[in-house]
C-alpha cells in the first residue's frame, strides 16, 4: 500500500512539516534533507527513512508553485528556522555577550600592532593566535547551540597561540598558495595562460576555503584539509554551501572597501577597517558554525 501524500520529517531529532511528497523529493534533491532522515504521517505504523518513503509515495503530475516555493528555502533542524534566517541573525551575533568589548579592544590592539610593524612579530602572532582561538570557540559554540559570543578563552602559553596561527595560515596557503604562485609567475613572465590559470586556481581555492576552515576548526587539526573530506562535504550540502559562498563574497567586498578607505582617511579609516575586519571574522565564524549545526547529520564528521 502506498504511503500518504503528506508526511512530517524528523531532522536532527526535530520534527518539521508536514510536507507533500513532491516537496520531500525536491528537498532531498537540493540537500535540505538526507535520505536517512525519517518520515511519518498519521496512519503509518512507524517512522521510515525518507528514501523508503519516497519509493512508495504518490507522484503528482507536476509540482505546484507552492511546492517549489517551499523547496526553495532549505530548512534548519530547529523549529522551522531556516539557514538564511540564521545568517541574518549572525549579523548581530558579534555584539552579544562579550562581543562588543572584544570588538572594541581588538580594534585598538590590532591597530597598535599594525603601526608597530616588524617590531611586534611575537605580539602579532600572539594577537592573531588568540583571535583565532576565540573564533574556533565561536564555531564550536555555535555548533553546540550557544546563542552568544563565548567568554574569553583560556590558553596554554605562546605555543598554543602559535599553533592556531599556523593552522590558519597553513589553511590559506593550501587554498590560495598554488593559484597565487602561478598567477605571480605568469604576470612576471607575461605568460597569459599561466596567469589566468593561477586566477582560476585561486577561484577554486575560494570555493574550497570555507569548508576547509570549518573542517580544521571542528577537528582542530590540519587533517581537516583532506581533499576527500572537504570536497565530499561540499557536495553533501550544495545549496547551503553556495549561499555561504555568496555571503562570504559580500564580506570580502566590504572588507576591500573599508581597506581602501583606510588609505584615504589614515586614522579614522584605519580604525574602521580593523573594526570591520574583526566583526567580519566573528560573523564568518558564526556562519560556518551554523552551516555545521544545520547540516551535522549530512556531513557526518564525528
Amino acid at each position: 500500500m502506498p504511503y500518504p501524500d503528506t508526511v512530517q520529517i524528523s531532522i536532527n531529532g526535530q520534527t518539521a512539516g508536514p510536507f507533500s511528497a513532491d516537496v520531500v523529493r525536491s528537498m532531498l534533491g537540493t540537500g535540505s534533507i538526507s535520505p536517512t532522515d525519517y518520515a511519518w504521517a498519521e496512519g503509518m505504523p512507524e517512522w521510515v527513512t525518507v528514501e523508503a518513503y519516497l519509493q512508495d509515495a504518490p507522484v503528482s503530475p507536476a509540482a505546484t508553485a507552492t511546492a517549489a516555493a517551499e523547496t526553495y528555502v532549505e530548512r534548519a533542524p530547529a523549529g522551522g528556522v531556516t539557514f538564511p534566517g540564521l545568517i541574518l541573525d549572525a549579523l548581530a551575533y558579534p555584539f552579544r555577550g562579550d562581543g562588543l568589548l572584544i570588538l572594541i579592544l581588538g580594534t585598538l590592539l590590532f591597530t597598535v600592532l599594525n603601526f608597530l610593524g616588524s617590531f611586534s612579530i611575537y605580539l602579532t602572532i600572539a594577537g592573531w593566535g588568540y583571535l583565532l582561538l576565540m573564533l574556533q570557540e565561536v564555531v564550536h559554540g555555535t555548533a553546540s547551540g550557544e546563542k552568544t559570543v563565548p567568554n574569553w578563552p583560556d590558553f596554554d602559553g605562546f605555543g598554543e597561540l602559535l599553533g592556531k596561527w599556523f593552522q590558519f595560515f597553513a589553511t590559506l596557503a593550501v587554498c590560495f598558495g598554488p593559484g597565487a604562485f602561478l598567477a605571480g609567475r605568469g604576470g612576471s613572465q607575461e605568460d597569459a595562460t599561466m596567469f589566468f590559470g593561477g586566477v582560476g586556481l585561486m577561484l577554486l581555492g575560494f570555493v574550497y576555503c570555507p569548508m576547509a576552515l570549518l573542517s580544521v576548526a571542528m577537528y582542530d587539526s590540519l587533517g581537516g584539509l583532506n581533499p576527500v573530506l572537504v570536497v565530499k562535504s561540499i557536495f553533501a550540502i550544495p545549496g547551503h554551501y553556495l549561499l555561504t559562498l555568496v555571503v562570504l563574497g559580500i564580506v570580502v567586498v566590504i572588507q576591500i572597501v573599508t581597506t581602501s578607505l583606510s588609505q584615504i582617511v589614515p586614522y579614522a579609516g584605519h580604525l574602521l577597517d580593523e573594526l570591520d575586519a574583526l566583526w567580519s571574522a566573528v560573523f564568518v565564524a558564526r556562519v560556518l558554525g551554523c552551516l555545521y549545526k544545520v547540516n551535522e547529520r549530512r556531513l557526518n564528521w564525528f
